[in-house]
């Protein structure tokens, strides 16, 4: 028998439905006004532009698999290098997903439908797995109502909407489910069912699938330590590894090869991670984006504030709920007498991920103390492929909220007598949960290009781009004219090929530093450009600027045709006179 779970397990029908609708109906209150009109683009979340490089993913998906070609690599970026793809931020399930919106809905408006019903989905998933997952840990449907809005539903999510590898939170508790019920009663179908959804997993982040092994091997660890792990599971769960690296095998080929041939930059250095990480305050500041009072702790400092003011430790994404936090305490002194305080252990051992490779106590108060993170970044290669230590977070708030359940059980057993007494303690800790989780109605923008793009999209024959507009537009704006552009850095910063810009394009980028040449200098800089253009088939260079100024000097020494529509500037090479 199992130390841990007690009760009944399995929900019903009936109730697996109810809670279902229950979370579509939490997050068309509580997402709703981010996703709709399905055709435009909430404004809100960290760097909401990041949403084009999901868009650019979707649309390139389409192209590889219409043009039959490897998707983990692509001419169409960095061109003329290419780049891998292989440590992308890609989830390949959600392109997938992306196809028939992208069949019915042209242009950018139909990536914007896509992403629109991914992030709503993830919401619903996120939620319901999370359900399932304590039900079957606690037996407590209350309780597991509340880990769902939790999980849901924090602020993480809220404010990574913009980024899909982050946002893909479902698979986690899906995934912790079944490889409970595989070491519950292991069978060769269950270790099937594991391997699968971890392969899922990785295909959508590959850092969360990460994170889901070390999971697994803290829980392995765990029971083998207090002798509850059953020895017949050992080689079903053989089989599930071995078929998670079969599924996986294209991806981690591809990852392979790419570090082989140094064609990507795959490691974060440690200071770079040391200086996002989350202060251990953060936790326990409320989000300073709630509608009511966020404004009134903006002076606790805030991630991404470029003032100098307040560093970046301080982070709304990081905050975890007093109700959450109430109620996971109680959940420790029930899980002991319940023999499941590996949910403990769990949800410490994240939280020490979370923080980093060094104990940061405040936003602007940082210790040279090393945490496991610092250790696990020299001894686990592929963590040293994390930008971030927050993306710990969302495990950790899954053993949280499975905690929480076991609290909010054992305060329902003191008013076991009256029930009706227990629904409305359980609907006010829920709906204190989504309060603190609240976060203000977006702007919905539109996510439209220049017309102009689409008249490039028209023009006949095989040419490149060099698009100096900001990169995520540029990318966006791809979509629409098809064309292999020079841009790329911004969206696979990992690519060795950002240092492989031409000639011409740097030129443009620091258009005075061919102008202040020497005359013969500069003739012989503009015969040089001439040639690439030529020679790489650019057709048109674009920019942001005005009627005047150096780099339309320097477009009219190249011969080129120039169209101005601000704020940007066209620049048409074909049929120019050289």
């Amino acid at each position: 028998m199992s130390e841990i779970h007690e009760g009944p397990l399995q929900p019903s029908f009936r109730q697996s439905a109810l809670a279902a609708v229950f979370f579509v109906l939490a997050s068309l209150f509580m997402v709703g006004p981010h996703v709709v009109p399905p055709t435009r683009l909430s404004d809100f979340a960290y760097a909401s532009s990041d949403s084009f490089i999901f868009f650019w993913n979707f649309w390139w998906t389409k192209k590889a698999l219409t043009d039959l070609v490897n998707p983990f690599e692509t001419e169409y970026l960095f061109y003329p290098a290419g780049t891998d793809l292989s440590f992308h931020s890609y989830p390949v399930p959600y392109s997938l997903l992306s196809l028939p919106f992208q069949a019915v809905i042209d242009g950018p408006e139909g990536l914007a439908a896509a992403f629109n019903a991914i992030v709503f989905a993830t919401f619903v998933l996120s939620g319901f797995g999370a359900y399932r997952l304590t039900r079957y840990v606690t037996g407590s449907s209350p309780g597991s109502l509340f880990a769902g809005a939790v999980f849901a539903f924090m602020p993480f999510r809220f404010l990574n909407m913009s980024r899909l590898h982050l946002l893909s939170t479902e698979l986690l508790p899906f995934y912790v489910l079944a490889l409970l019920r595989f070491l519950d009663h292991p069978t060769w179908n269950r270790a099937a069912v594991m391997g699968c959804v971890l392969a899922l997993c990785l295909y959508t982040s590959q850092e969360y699938a990460l994170y889901l092994v070390l999971f697994s091997v803290l829980l392995v660890a765990y029971r083998a330590v207090f002798r509850t792990l059953n020895p017949s599971s050992l080689k079903p769960l053989a089989l599930g590894a071995a078929l998670f690296a079969l599924l996986a095998s294209p991806l981690l080929i591809a990852q392979r090869s790419a570090r082989t041939q140094a064609r990507v930059e795959a490691d974060y250095p440690l200071r770079s991670l040391s200086r996002w990480a989350p202060a251990l305050l953060s936790f326990v500041t409320p989000t300073r984006y709630h509608p009511l009072y966020g404004s009134e702790l903006r002076f606790a400092g805030e991630f991404g504030d470029d003032s100098g003011i307040h560093p970046p430790g301080m982070r709304s994404e990081t905050y975890v709920g007093i109700a959450l936090l109430f109620l996971a305490l109680l959940g420790v002194f029930e899980a002991r007498r319940s023999r499941c305080s590996f949910w403990l252990v769990a949800a410490l051992a994240f939280l020490l991920l979370t923080l980093g490779p060094f104990l940061r106590l405040t936003g602007s108060w940082q210790t040279d103390l090393p945490l496991p993170y610092h250790l696990f970044y020299w001894t686990v290669p592929f963590l040293r492929a994390s930008r971030d230590s927050t993306r710990f977070f969302p495990l950790m708030m899954m053993c949280l909220s499975v905690l929480a359940s076991f609290g909010l059980r054992s305060l329902l057993r003191s008013v076991a007598k009256h029930p009706i007494a227990g629904a409305a303690l359980t609907f006010l800790l829920v709906a204190a949960a989504l309060f603190e989780y609240m976060v203000p109605a977006p702007r919905m923008e539109s996510v439209g290009v220049d017309p102009f793009y689409h008249r490039i999209a028209r023009d006949p024959g095989e040419f490149a781009l060099i698009d100096l507009s900001f990169e995520k537009a540029a990318v966006l704006a791809q979509t629409v004219h098809g064309r292999k552009i020079t841009a790329g850095a911004l969206i696979v910063p990992r690519s060795a090929s950002s240092r492989s810009a031409l000639s011409v394009e740097r030129d443009f980028q620091n258009p005075l530093g061919v102008l202040n040449l020497p005359q013969v200098e500069i003739s012989s800089r503009i015969d040089h450009d001439r040639a690439e253009i030529l020679r790489h088939r650019i057709r048109y260079i674009i920019y942001p600027g005005g009627s005047a100024g150096p780099r339309l000097r320097l477009a009219k020494l190249l011969g080129a045709q120039v169209t101005m529509r601000p704020p940007l500037v066209f620049c048409a090479f074909e049929g120019a006179r050289w």
